[in-house]
């Protein structure tokens, strides 16, 4: 079977952006989880306080807080609730009720409680971390930087990976791996930045450091997601399918969301011919990162090896209007064309797909296809032969077998997160 190169390609320069939020405080990542026994300590007593005062707003607002911070979430909402009964929230909670709307995905809600906040002039670090969150989550990467980057010139614990993060999704890949390494040359405990790294680093095709800093991530916090689906990349590509798929539902049984490991499966289920499933997983992961090329290629190349021409034509037109330089789009696009008896058009996009990258397989297999369509049946042959004959593993994997793999002999073309047209 035929797999776009993209579905690979595109997939590896994945940017995950439905983190969940988090709070930031002054306290260290190992300061927070060494108090969290004492904040369950403290809100067993709290209640019993409540029970004698349920109308005491100093009290059911710590009860929202310490709820917070011991992942109670739906508890907070409560104490927030009552709170708001009996009098207008406080700063404090207010800037919590912005957390919990984050929590239930409502980032435009949030923005505008911690912006509100702000024009009050309660610009401390800790609330232009939750801002700079709040609009990474939304997509808004420039005004997030700012932010993040007040909060991590205010000491702010946890600002420094986000600031990273957002660096890495505005496509300055060498910047945030500078900046991630110089927080660890500074602070070599600091956990989050390993796992960014190991992102990072194989988004610029560098796989075995990636799965080296994976590793390092995995040693000390298994569960990571981050980690576990760089370490199904690297096992992906070094024909470990078995051991990727492990990888990969690791990551997603502790990261649900993640499209850049739900996307992993797809790739496992379309090297091993399992179109439906791989579809599945193409089709969840569109859902998480529908901002993202590389996943739409997946979904058409699954739907057109399947027959459904018009939904794969939709599939690249989606990639398309994401990204209008990626040529394995315009490839898919003129197979499509070309299988669908539409000569001219395919060859448009045949010359678009091989403008921008000489070495687009998907183009090259239109133009086999236009060449056996037009009456030169042992040309189209022997270029069809030759590459879907292709060795491209060291397996003896064949471009018929896993055409998305072609990026293993050779650098990765697009080192940029897919830009909006």
């Amino acid at each position: 079977m035929t797999i776009c190169a993209a579905c690979w390609h595109s997939w590896m320069t994945c940017r995950q952006t439905t983190a969940p939020p988090v709070r930031f405080s002054g306290m260290s990542m190992p300061d927070r989880a060494e108090r969290m026994d004492d904040a369950g300590r403290r809100l067993d007593r709290v209640l019993v306080w409540l029970q004698a005062d349920p109308a005491h707003a100093g009290l059911q607002q710590e009860a929202a807080d310490l709820c917070y911070r011991l992942g109670r979430f739906g508890d907070a909402r409560h104490w927030l609730t009552q709170q708001a009964r009996s009098a207008p929230l406080s700063p404090a909670a207010r800037s919590l009720d912005g957390l919990l709307l984050l929590r239930c995905g409502d980032a435009a809600a949030a923005i505008a409680i911690f912006q509100a906040l702000l024009a009050q002039g309660i610009a401390t670090p800790e609330l232009h971390g939750n801002l700079g969150w709040a609009l990474a989550l939304a997509g808004r990467f420039d005004e997030a930087g700012e932010h993040a980057l007040r909060a991590v010139e205010g000491g702010i614990a946890g600002a420094g990976p986000l600031h990273v993060r957002i660096l890495h999704h505005q496509a300055r890949l060498d910047e945030a791996i500078r900046v991630a390494e110089d927080a660890l040359a500074h602070d070599p405990a600091q956990l989050p930045h390993y796992g960014i790294l190991a992102t990072l680093y194989l988004d610029r095709d560098e796989p075995d450091t990636a799965a080296a800093f994976a590793r390092k991530v995995r040693a000390q916090a298994p569960d990571d997601a981050d980690a576990n689906t760089v370490l199904g990349v690297a096992a992906l590509l070094g024909q470990r399918r078995d051991e990727a798929d492990r990888f990969f539902r690791h990551a997603l049984h502790h990261q649900p969301h993640s499209g850049r490991a739900r996307a992993g499966r797809g790739l496992v289920g379309m090297l091993d011919g399992h179109l439906e499933t791989a579809e599945d997983h193409f089709r969840l992961a569109v859902a998480d990162m529908p901002a993202h090329a590389g996943i739409w290629h997946g979904l058409a190349w699954c739907q057109l090896l399947t027959g459904r021409t018009g939904q794969a034509h939709a599939s690249l037109q989606a990639a398309l209007a994401l990204d209008r330089t990626l040529a394995d789009t315009h490839g898919g696009l003129a197979v499509l064309a070309a299988l669908s008896g539409r000569p001219d058009e395919a060859g448009a996009c045949i010359r678009r797909a091989l403008g921008l990258d000489p070495g687009c397989l998907s183009a090259l297999l239109a133009r086999g296809l236009l060449l056996r369509q037009s009456g030169h049946a042992a040309a189209a042959q022997q270029q069809l032969d030759g590459l879907m004959n292709q060795p491209l593993l060291p397996d003896g994997t064949t471009l018929q077998q896993a055409l998305a793999t072609h990026v293993l002999s050779t650098r990765a073309r697009h080192h940029a997160a897919p830009r909006r047209r």
